[in-house]
């Protein structure tokens, strides 16, 4: 998506599928967990105060807030989200 407001992005997350994107934005990447409650959250290594790894309510972010566009890749896969926190390593193929 394209100029549209973080109230805007949140709505359209809260139609898709429960569950973890990530989120590409301008100049950041980070991820927006659709939680179980409805509520969407913004988790990534902000730039900005706090210069810490954060989850904030995607309505109140900065960095969603100062890019204008948006691209959202849906993580469905156990398994590839299991071997990311276990920090193995994922083969691909050219």
């Amino acid at each position: 998506w394209s100029d549209i407001s973080t109230a805007t992005l949140t709505e359209r997350i809260q139609e898709m599928d429960k569950g973890f994107y990530v989120v590409g934005l301008d100049n950041h990447v980070g991820f927006i967990l659709h939680d179980d409650d409805g509520s969407v959250w913004f988790l990534h290594s902000s730039y900005m105060d706090p210069v810490a790894v954060v989850r904030e309510r995607a309505t109140e972010s900065e960095p969603l807030a100062a890019s204008s566009r948006y691209v959202l890749g849906y993580l469905e896969s156990d398994w590839l989200i299991r071997k990311w926190l276990l920090h193995e390593k994922i083969a691909t193929v050219k």
